[in-house]
C-alpha cells in the first residue's frame, strides 16, 4: 500500500473561518450597505485575523499558508 507523504507540502493547516453579514443597522439584508466580514484562526498555533471582504479572506489565507507575516 502506498503512503501519502503530503506531496510538495510538508505541513498542513487547519483553519476556523467565521463569516457574518454586517448590515450597518439596516433591517434589509439586501441593502447595498450590507457587507460580509469575519475572522480566521489557524487552529494549530492560534494565529487569528479579521477580514472585511472576500478578497481580504483570500489574502489572509494565502499569507497564513505561505507563512508570511500578516498585519492585523
Amino acid at each position: 500500500m502506498e503512503t501519502y507523504t503530503g506531496g510538495p507540502y510538508n505541513r498542513s493547516n487547519l483553519f476556523l473561518v467565521r463569516v457574518w453579514l454586517r448590515n450597518n443597522g439596516s433591517a434589509d439584508l439586501d441593502s447595498s450597505k450590507a457587507k460580509w466580514c469575519g475572522s480566521i484562526r489557524r487552529i494549530v498555533d492560534g494565529e487569528a485575523h479579521q477580514f472585511s471582504d472576500w478578497q481580504g479572506l483570500v489574502d489572509l489565507l494565502e499569507a497564513m499558508v505561505s507563512n508570511t507575516d500578516v498585519q492585523q
